[in-house]
């Protein structure tokens, strides 16, 4: 808001030259004594009329239409002692945005003293002013220029920029109705003001009229088109719209000119959403050109190059990733991937195992090294190298023994082991330590629902016994019954699955992890519905 603020002082400063001419009417001219009459006639006749003659901020009404008004509203009083009610009415009828009204008084034989007050119809504010006038023609012009036309030209000048702070004002305290009547006015003022046009595109944007802010935005632009703040708002309001191209095209200018990196970034992101990888590419080396080591940017090339199965590109970024935050299982495990994938795991264990042998604190290798044996066993030789995970990993809990999500690791790979109470152990112990690790409690569902799998698998040959024809009497009743707790039971494991998914689901902002756990709620839902009781009869 402070650069806006700047560009409404700048525009005030720059623009006000070529404003168009404001209008002004006098409403009266009274003389106080039989002296003053004859400066009342001059003033007038001729003195007024030709000191506003080349005004290039105040246009007079001519004083015919201004009498004629005068007389129209039926006031018959002295003009000093007029109503503002009856200076409004009068300035309306012939749409002056001021109105002015003045007195004149004898001060001595040569000199005469003029009092006047003048109201601005657009903010009520009013001035007095006073000054003295003689007989002397080119005298009496240099003090009427001096004082009625200065400062009734000054008086008009300051009322564009109290329309400024009162508009800007009202866009601050969000009172966004009360801001556009403000700049519409101003609108009508200044046409050519891009500050006014870029404050009505924004309270378009506000009010979700996106069509109707890139209407203003471009008209702001085509006065001022380097406005940064402006092309900004207008790319945002492309992208609200759905015009990623427009969007791209538009940021892609304050991009190239500025040093901004982040910039970048949405500009990659934009096009990510619109699968133009090679063009996101470009975009995120733009940004890290900029700054080389901008974290943001080094974690979204990762997730990006990564998920479009660019390993080797992926490789540096998730390397610097993991650098910052070493205890990420979800990125150590993607680094390992990535190693793998590209034929590089083997070299990667080596290195991580010759890291630790030179420092055996060296927390960052030995999770590297744990992601790496882990991603071996989904391919190979799953029991040796869940054994060697296993054994890093206890390692590792030593060195970091507050990290939950050590345990997280461990519990994952007891889980692959198929050893349910010890996974279901340091899960908890994950949780204990840090009741937001959403992966935690997808582990605990995973036991869960595995658990409920076994169950439903009991049942499934109890019901075999019952329907055979084998069995009677007492055995068959027998069976019946545990038949139907082992349903229950695995009901209950079923359900419970469900409970953690749904724990889980709300421990993460990831709409990729969130719609995985979506799908994993409805795929549990089946066995809650297989499971239930009765659900046969």
């Amino acid at each position: 808001m402070k650069k806006s603020l700047l560009l409404v002082i700048l525009s005030i400063l720059i623009i006000l030259p070529i404003l168009a001419q404001d209008k002004l009417v006098i409403i009266g001219v009274d003389a106080e004594d039989s002296e003053s009459r004859y400066i009342k006639t001059i003033l007038e006749k001729r003195d007024i009329d030709a000191a506003f003659k080349n005004n290039e901020f105040l246009q007079m009404v001519p004083l015919k239409e201004s009498a004629k008004a005068l007389k129209d509203s039926g006031y018959k009083g002295a003009i000093k002692e007029i109503d503002i009610d009856t200076v409004k009415e009068i300035a309306n009828a012939v749409n002056a945005e001021f109105a002015t009204w003045m007195w004149i008084m004898k001060e001595s034989q040569t000199s005469f003293y003029i009092t006047g007050k003048t109201l601005s119809l657009r903010t009520d504010d009013m001035i007095n002013y006073s000054f003295t006038v003689t007989k002397n023609k080119d005298v009496r012009a240099k003090a009427i220029e001096d004082n009625l036309v200065q400062k009734n030209s000054d008086f008009a000048k300051s009322e564009i920029g109290k329309m400024f702070n009162i508009a800007e004002q009202n866009f601050n305290a969000k009172k966004y109705k009360e801001a556009e009547e403000n700049f519409l006015r101003l609108k009508n003022i200044d046409k050519d003001n891009p500050v006014v046009y870029y404050y009505l595109g924004m309270i378009r944007y506000q009010n979700n009229d996106f069509p109707q802010a890139v209407t203003y935005f471009e008209q702001s632009l085509e006065f001022e088109p380097d406005n940064e703040n402006c092309l900004r708002f207008l790319s945002e309001t492309y992208k609200k719209q759905g015009n990623l191209d427009k969007s791209i095209e538009v940021l892609s200018i304050v991009a190239n000119t500025s040093n901004d990196p982040m910039l970048w970034l949405a500009i990659a992101q934009m096009h990510s959403d619109k699968n133009n990888i090679e063009e996101a590419k470009e975009a995120l080396e733009n940004g890290l050109r900029i700054e080389p080591d901008n974290e943001r940017i080094h974690m979204f090339y990762a997730t990006f190059a990564y998920d479009n199965k660019d390993y080797e590109k992926a490789i540096p970024h998730l390397e610097f990733v993991t650098n910052i935050y070493p205890d990420s299982e979800e990125m150590g495990r993607k680094l390992a991937i990535s190693y793998q994938r590209t034929g590089r795991l083997e070299e990667a264990i080596e290195n991580y195992k010759a890291l630790i042998a030179r420092d055996n604190q060296n927390t960052r290798a030995y999770l590297n090294l744990g992601a790496a044996y882990r991603a071996i066993s989904y391919e190979r030789d799953a029991d040796k190298y869940n054994r060697l995970a296993l054994e890093t990993y206890q390692k590792l809990e030593k060195l970091m023994p507050e990290s939950g999500n050590v345990d997280v690791s461990l519990a994952d790979i007891y889980l692959n082991m198929k050893n349910y109470n010890q996974s279901e152990k340091y899960a908890n112990i994950a949780i204990s330590k840090d009741s937001g690790i959403y992966e935690a409690y997808m582990i605990l569902a995973d036991i869960n629902q595995k658990r409920g799998f076994l169950k439903q698998a009991e049942f499934v040959d109890l019901q075999k016994k019952t329907d055979s024809g084998d069995l009677y009497g007492k055995q068959l009743d027998d069976t019946i019954a545990q038949r139907d707790k082992i349903k229950a039971e695995a009901n209950k494991f079923f359900v419970k699955a469900d409970e953690l998914f749904k724990v889980a689901k709300e421990k993460t902002d990831n709409p990729s992890t969130i719609s995985d756990i979506n799908h994993r709620i409805q795929n549990n839902k089946q066995y809650i519905d297989l499971t239930k009781k009765d659900f046969f009869n």
